[in-house]
């Protein structure tokens, strides 16, 4: 299966690098005793996420936590709250309802 997977590792990183001599390189690295090193290639082709912004701004020393944890809940979008159990575009008897008063 390992042998499989080679070529099309290979152009993968061709494409990436631009250069078949850099490809080699990168792939060379990946390789010991014969052997691909599967964490190193993930970790080459693993999608990098933006580091978030908004967490050092919520978890400060002089927060109260119980305040910090729902903003938190927040910025993440999962409050359990009576508007997101109830959203009028979700519920549109209640859409007709609030339209009538």
């Amino acid at each position: 299966m390992e042998q499989d997977l080679l070529p099309y590792l290979r152009d993968e990183v061709i494409a990436t690098e631009q250069s078949q001599q850099a490809a080699a390189q990168k792939m060379n690295q990946w390789m010991a005793n014969g052997e691909l090193q599967s964490k190193v290639a993930y970790e080459y082709f693993k999608p990098r996420a933006s580091k978030l912004q908004w967490p050092k701004d919520i978890w400060l020393n002089y927060a109260i936590p119980k305040h910090a944890f729902i903003l938190w809940l927040a910025m993440k979008e999962k409050l359990l709250t009576k508007d997101r159990l109830h959203d009028p575009e979700a519920d549109p008897d209640l859409l007709a309802v609030q339209n009538r008063e």
